[in-house]
């Protein structure tokens, strides 16, 4: 398990969108080699995707985004919580009321399909856009 205490600390301390997206950018969202998977959703039948995705890219030896450091790092529960309280936080500041605080601070982590085009992206989002990018 990896420590991400540091990055939280520095989490907490954030005042603005960007400075989370930058911490969360400090963790590499690049493929290690050739091939990658990519994943979005619910199957047709109701299953989730990324467990699909998942074991498909472990029985192929292929790239996956959750596999990557900052994939890593965002699906880490404690930053999560921290990404979570600290983006509320600032939509807070910004004038939203809790209810759409933490409805942004949700979208600002994994993105909303109904966002308005050229919104702000989420962190999740911005970890694709890298790692399709990365791809080749």
């Amino acid at each position: 398990m990896t420590d991400y205490s540091s990055a939280i600390a520095q989490i907490q301390q954030a005042t603005t969108l960007q400075e989370l997206s930058n911490i969360a950018a400090e963790f590499p969202a690049t493929a290690t080699g050739p091939g990658g998977v990519l994943y979005s959703g619910q199957l047709a039948n109701g299953v989730d995707a990324r467990k699909v995705a998942l074991a498909y890219a472990k029985q192929n030896g292929l790239n996956i985004l959750d596999n990557t450091r900052r994939g890593q790092f965002l699906a880490d529960q404690s930053v999560k919580d921290a990404i979570s309280l600290s983006a509320k936080n600032i939509f807070e500041r910004g004038g939203s009321s809790v209810t759409d605080a933490k409805a942004s601070a949700y979208d600002f982590l994994y993105g909303n399909i109904n966002a308005a085009e050229g919104s702000a992206t989420s962190l999740w989002g911005r970890a694709s856009a890298t790692f399709i990018g990365s791809l080749g």
